[in-house]
């Protein structure tokens, strides 16, 4: 079973790779919440079984989820051959988190006032690229992704 419980936590950990790195999804947030969600259930229940449970296909399938989400995040940007939208926007504010910047932009979509791009940063290295302040224009460069979730291509000054 710890088996089990070191695959799902792993995979949990691609996942949240895979929305900011290397094709950082548009929309990184409310699929971060999801399977932040989604995770805690999940591991709630691979804690409760008992060491020596045997492993059912149930538990196979529960610790491969999170692999296979993570697949599917790496595939829509891997296999988009798409061009690129360029959008220029300004920074609205940021909100620092580790490890990842959220920049908040006005949207250029229909029917939305701001966008959220979690940026990935690092503890060891300031990449300029990832700091903005509310006021700097911001270009964002969008694909809409192989399974169509958008994902963040470029981004600029």
């Amino acid at each position: 079973m710890s088996k089990i419980r070191s695959a799902f936590g792993f995979g949990f950990v691609a996942v949240a790779f895979c929305l900011v790195e290397p094709y950082p999804l548009l929309a990184a947030g409310p699929v971060f919440g999801a399977a932040v969600v989604t995770g805690f259930l999940v591991s709630r229940m691979l804690l409760r079984a008992q060491k020596d449970e045997p492993v059912t296909l149930g538990y196979v399938v529960t610790a491969l989820y999170p692999w296979a989400l993570a697949a599917v995040l790496f595939a829509n940007g891997a296999l988009d051959r798409s061009a690129e939208a360029r959008h220029h926007t300004v920074a609205v504010r940021t909100d620092p988190l580790v490890p990842f910047n959220v920049v908040i932009v006005q949207s250029w979509r229909p029917g939305r006032t701001t966008e959220s791009l979690y940026l990935k940063t690092s503890l060891f290295h300031y990449d300029p690229l990832v700091w903005f302040h509310a006021g700097d224009p911001v270009t964002v460069g969008v694909r809409p992704g192989a399974l169509g979730l958008p994902w963040i291509s470029s981004i600029s000054r």
